[in-house]
């Protein structure tokens, strides 16, 4: 259904500007994907959320994921359905467990946290797809610097300026899950593919820019 949508709205658009060649086209129809394809799920999640009594966890979750998402990059599920239970189990139940686990020394589990983030950060982002490879190192670079200063910026506002637990545990798990979302081992395991390959394609001439 997403899928038909948005070729709809890319055939519409292609024919108002003439002057958008296939890989701009191929670019627009990406972003019309993740746009169209977010909202449902945006809804059925926050829809829930405040069903079960969570929604202003559940809100400031989204948009610390999705922040750090942007610079960091991370694989996508193959199907919209996959992708809402997904993020659907992910969102709800990372929020719950933020509400119900107390710790007794939060100093020391946030440190390890932010370490564990720190390597994955410097290792692997940012981590693009083979849809949408980022071709400049110099954005590369912009990114992962990026990434790094969203991990130590919720690291300091969890430990210093945010006092409710529940909220600075859901900002931690936020930040954990998405490293892991750019991990070799996550790419693997939903069958993604880097933007490596395509990327030495273009560079190399076999595919149009």
């Amino acid at each position: 259904m997403v899928d038909k949508v948005c070729e709809t709205l890319l055939d519409k658009i292609r024919k108002s500007d003439t002057t958008i060649d296939d890989e701009k086209a191929e670019i627009i129809y990406y972003g019309l994907q993740n746009m169209i394809g977010e909202l449902p799920k945006l809804i059925i999640v926050f829809g829930l959320a405040a069903l079960l009594g969570i929604f202003k966890l559940v809100v400031l979750g989204t948009i610390v994921l999705m922040i750090y998402r942007g610079f960091a990059g991370g694989v996508h599920l193959k199907t919209h359905i996959s992708c809402l239970l997904t993020s659907t189990f992910l969102m709800i139940g990372s929020t719950y467990l933020a509400k119900e686990v107390i710790y007794e020394n939060v100093l020391l589990v946030y440190t390890i946290l932010l370490a564990f983030n720190l390597i994955i950060a410097l290792l692997y982002a940012p981590a693009d797809t083979e849809n949408k490879p980022i071709m400049k190192e110099s954005q590369r670079k912009k990114q992962k610097i990026e990434s790094i200063l969203m991990v130590f910026l919720i690291y300091f506002l969890s430990i210093v300026v945010i006092k409710e637990r529940a909220i600075t545990n859901l900002f931690m798990y936020m930040i954990t899950i998405e490293s892991l979302m750019i991990t070799p081992l996550a790419y693997k395991i939903f069958d993604n593919k880097t933007g490596d390959e395509r990327r030495k394609a273009i560079l190399e001439g076999r595919e149009g820019m």
